[in-house]
């Protein structure tokens, strides 16, 4: 492939750094014309079955998790998580006084 620093969209008639048309091929929205010098945009229709065929080429993982090996969160997650539910409860009981107390000034004021 060629080491050229600039490329040229023939469908956008304008020339696009060497990392852009890689990204744009890398993401099926521009296909190489000639290799490392030109690329063109593809069409609705063939951006779908180029991103389809990215796809199916790339098999999903056949295990979730290898049989046997069991995860253990860490101690720092673990009071980490302990720590939210915590704050969360307090934060719930907060709201729940909060509320009880605007519905009792409400029902004294009426």
């Amino acid at each position: 492939m060629a080491k050229r620093t600039r490329v040229f969209n023939l469908t956008a008639k304008r020339y696009l750094k060497r990392n852009q048309a890689i990204g744009r091929v890398e993401q099926c929205l521009s296909v190489w014309v000639e290799e490392g010098s030109s690329i063109r945009d593809l069409t609705l229709r063939e951006i779908v079955t180029a991103r389809s065929e990215k796809t199916r080429k790339c098999a999903p993982i056949p295990f979730a998790e290898l049989p046997g090996l069991i995860y253990r969160a860490s101690e720092r997650n673990e009071f980490g998580n302990r720590q939210q539910v915590r704050l969360m409860h307090e934060a719930n009981a907060f709201a729940q006084l909060a509320t009880k107390q605007t519905l009792a000034k409400e029902s004294q004021s009426a």
